[in-house]
């Protein structure tokens, strides 16, 4: 089975950053993408993501370690 991250530089733009998270959760992924992040802080992001059962994957200079 393929493993696929949502990236949300691409994914429901009409949506603000936190409500994309949501919408890939929604759909079934249980990974999502973020390349530029800045207009939300890294942390809220991440707690997003735990709290839709999602992992967060940053690009490797914006990681954000657990």
């Amino acid at each position: 089975m393929a493993r696929l991250s949502a990236n949300l530089e691409f994914l429901w733009l009409d949506l603000p950053l936190l409500k994309r998270i949501a919408a890939a959760a929604q759909v079934g992924f249980r990974a999502v993408e973020l390349h530029w992040p800045y207009d939300t802080p890294a942390i809220v992001a991440k707690r997003e993501t735990k709290r839709n059962s999602a992992s967060l994957w940053f690009d490797e200079a914006l990681a954000v370690r657990q």
